[in-house]
Protein backbone atom coordinates (compact mmCIF):
# COMPACT_ATOMS: atom_id res chain seq x y z
CA UNK A 1 0.00 0.00 0.00
CA UNK A 2 2.87 2.37 0.77
CA UNK A 3 4.42 1.74 -2.65
CA UNK A 4 1.10 2.61 -4.29
CA UNK A 5 0.87 5.90 -2.40
CA UNK A 6 4.44 6.84 -3.27
CA UNK A 7 4.00 5.97 -6.94
CA UNK A 8 0.71 7.90 -7.06
CA UNK A 9 2.30 11.01 -5.53
CA UNK A 10 5.30 10.78 -7.88
CA UNK A 11 2.97 10.48 -10.88
CA UNK A 12 0.96 13.53 -9.81
CA UNK A 13 4.13 15.58 -9.24
CA UNK A 14 5.54 14.59 -12.65
CA UNK A 15 2.28 15.47 -14.40
CA UNK A 16 2.13 18.81 -12.56
CA UNK A 17 5.74 19.56 -13.58
CA UNK A 18 4.97 18.75 -17.23
CA UNK A 19 1.92 21.03 -17.19
CA UNK A 20 3.93 23.77 -15.47
CA UNK A 21 6.82 23.71 -17.95
CA UNK A 22 4.55 23.55 -20.98
CA UNK A 23 2.58 26.59 -19.80
CA UNK A 24 5.35 28.78 -18.39
CA UNK A 25 5.39 31.34 -21.22
CA UNK A 26 4.01 34.78 -20.45
CA UNK A 27 0.61 35.86 -21.69
CA UNK A 28 -1.03 39.26 -21.63
CA UNK A 29 -4.41 39.49 -19.96
CA UNK A 30 -6.49 42.46 -21.08
CA UNK A 31 -9.66 43.19 -19.17
CA UNK A 32 -11.37 46.49 -20.02
CA UNK A 33 -8.73 49.15 -19.21
CA UNK A 34 -6.54 46.78 -17.21
CA UNK A 35 -3.59 44.91 -18.72
CA UNK A 36 -1.27 42.48 -16.95
CA UNK A 37 1.41 40.04 -18.12
CA UNK A 38 1.75 36.78 -16.22
CA UNK A 39 2.70 33.15 -16.84
CA UNK A 40 -0.07 31.07 -18.37
CA UNK A 41 0.06 28.50 -15.53
CA UNK A 42 -0.73 31.26 -13.01
CA UNK A 43 -3.67 32.40 -15.12
CA UNK A 44 -4.92 28.82 -15.45
CA UNK A 45 -4.61 28.36 -11.68
CA UNK A 46 -6.59 31.55 -10.97
CA UNK A 47 -9.32 30.48 -13.38
CA UNK A 48 -9.49 26.98 -11.86
CA UNK A 49 -9.70 28.33 -8.30
CA UNK A 50 -12.31 30.95 -9.25
CA UNK A 51 -14.44 28.34 -11.03
CA UNK A 52 -14.20 25.93 -8.11
CA UNK A 53 -15.20 28.60 -5.60
CA UNK A 54 -18.06 29.76 -7.83
CA UNK A 55 -19.31 26.17 -8.10
CA UNK A 56 -19.19 25.64 -4.34
CA UNK A 57 -21.01 28.93 -3.63
CA UNK A 58 -23.64 28.23 -6.28
CA UNK A 59 -24.14 24.69 -4.98
CA UNK A 60 -24.40 25.93 -1.39
CA UNK A 61 -27.12 28.47 -2.23
CA UNK A 62 -28.95 25.98 -4.43
CA UNK A 63 -28.99 23.43 -1.60
CA UNK A 64 -30.03 26.08 0.91
CA UNK A 65 -32.94 27.29 -1.20
CA UNK A 66 -34.10 23.83 -2.16
CA UNK A 67 -37.72 23.41 -1.18
CA UNK A 68 -38.30 20.32 0.85
CA UNK A 69 -41.72 18.69 0.72
CA UNK A 70 -43.99 19.86 3.51
CA UNK A 71 -44.67 17.51 6.34
CA UNK A 72 -48.26 16.28 6.33
CA UNK A 73 -50.31 18.43 8.64
CA UNK A 74 -52.13 16.76 11.46
CA UNK A 75 -55.85 16.75 10.94
CA UNK A 76 -57.16 18.33 14.10
CA UNK A 77 -60.77 17.72 13.18
CA UNK A 78 -62.36 14.75 14.82
CA UNK A 79 -62.96 12.14 12.24
CA UNK A 80 -66.12 10.24 12.96
CA UNK A 81 -65.85 6.62 12.25
CA UNK A 82 -68.69 5.33 10.25
CA UNK A 83 -70.30 2.56 12.17
CA UNK A 84 -73.04 0.44 10.84
CA UNK A 85 -75.79 0.84 13.37
CA UNK A 86 -78.04 -1.19 11.21
CA UNK A 87 -78.10 -4.84 12.05
CA UNK A 88 -76.69 -7.02 9.38
CA UNK A 89 -79.14 -9.19 7.64
CA UNK A 90 -78.21 -12.77 7.64
CA UNK A 91 -79.00 -14.74 4.62
CA UNK A 92 -80.99 -17.82 5.21
CA UNK A 93 -80.20 -20.81 3.18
Amino acid sequence: MLKFKISFIVTIVVLAAIIFFQNSQAVILKLFFWEVELPRIILMSFIFIAGTLFGFVLGFFKMKSKVLPDKPKENKEVIKESSNDEPKKEEQT
